[in-house]
């Protein structure tokens, strides 16, 4: 059983439940200057387009003030105008850094990513390290007119359906952020409309607990410090570090992927290519009863330089369109293949990962 089968229905032996949770009464909420909207995007606009009252937004935010969920339906229509448009709804939202996002990108219509879950920690979103089947979704849009985005959490899990289909377009098993009560609302990236905003709350469900993937995580390498991070502009991060450096320790996800962002805040983000390059250092010690061969699977986003003892190994970029128009620089596990020469005792492995837009992390498994 993999970590994506849930156990349902074993409460005899006092393991939760999964139970389906009905809506309480809808609540329609104007898009007007009235209403309680807190927009970040400074061009914002409300109007009226195609004879609905609406807000129009080009990048940024607009959360609701003075409502809360845990658990939820949201619904939005958004009508895309820029030739390539990304738009989607905020949930379980601290504040505009720190939330949940499910969001369509428009111009990919009919393609199997056209829809998008990411959780955004410190202002970063990060589609380049969550990027299967469980994270996007295929769907397909009407140009310029309005599309239906209907979005359901509950627990630790969301569904997602387009223009009132039966079929659900994006199935998320595990939302990647702890579920608290938060804010509701909409994000933009590029020119869109958005009309007829509506909400219901849902009782708070009992959380799943997941078979876990104990042998996976066997294989992951886990165990990491990270430095504090730094401005890659200024400082020979491609050399190995010298001077005191303030370790903190950090566990990875059971595939052993780190989300930096979790730990860690750029400089600037949210601004796309624009974004400041930023990077850490990380480092684990590896055992080796004697001299040997061991070969480890990894992947890193934009940018790595891994040392093994002090030595430099590898320098990689994997930055999105690095190597192509359609290049997109996703993490995957076993993207790259080292043969580390390990001596008897304990060896230092220590990576830098330089970042700028679009998910800061790395993930390291043993072959």
């Amino acid at each position: 059983m993999n970590r994506r089968q849930h156990i349902f229905l074993i409460a005899v032996l006092g393991i939760p439940v999964f139970l389906t949770a009905q809506p309480v009464a809808t609540s329609v909420v104007p898009l007007n200057v009235q209403s309680n909207w807190q927009v970040t995007d400074s061009g914002r606009q409300f109007g009226t387009y195609k004879s609905k009252e609406a807000l129009k937004m080009d990048h940024g935010t607009a959360l609701l003030e003075g409502i809360e969920l845990r658990d939820g339906i949201v619904e939005v229509d958004i009508a895309p105008m820029a030739d390539r448009a990304f738009a989607g709804i905020c949930f379980r939202a601290k504040d505009s850094e720190a939330l949940e996002l499910i969001y369509l990108r428009f111009h990919k219509s009919g393609q199997f990513d056209a829809i998008q879950y990411t959780p955004r920690f410190n202002g970063l979103d990060s589609w380049q390290l969550y990027h299967s089947s469980d994270y996007q979704g295929a769907a397909t849009y009407k140009p310029g007119e309005w599309n239906r985005l209907k979005i359901k959490f509950e627990g630790s899990r969301a569904w997602v359906s387009i223009n009132g289909g039966i079929k659900v377009a994006l199935y998320v098993p595990e939302l990647l952020r702890a579920p608290r009560k938060g804010k509701i609302g909409l994000w933009a990236l590029g020119e869109v409309w958005f009309s007829n905003f509506s909400y219901s709350s849902l009782p708070s469900v009992v959380l799943m607990r997941e078979a876990e993937e104990l042998e996976q995580r066997a294989r992951s390498i886990t165990n990491w410090e990270l430095s504090p991070a730094y401005s890659a502009d200024s400082l020979n991060w491609q050399s190995y570090p010298s001077g005191d450096i303030k370790w903190q320790k950090i566990s990875s996800n059971n595939e052993g992927l780190v989300n930096v962002s979790m730990y860690r805040r750029k400089r600037i983000f949210d601004q796309g290519e624009k974004n400041s390059l930023d990077v850490v250092f990380a480092r684990t010690n590896i055992s080796a009863e004697n001299d040997e061969i061991r070969a480890v699977s990894f992947d890193y986003s934009d940018q790595i330089q891994v040392f093994l003892n002090g030595k430099t190994l590898f320098r990689g970029d994997n930055t999105f369109r690095s190597k192509g128009q359609l290049y997109r620089g996703e993490v995957k596990t076993g993207g790259n293949v080292l043969f580390l020469p390990l001596k008897k005792g304990n060896n230092e492995l220590l990576i830098a990962v330089a970042e700028r837009a679009n998910g800061w992390g790395y993930v390291f498994q043993w072959e």
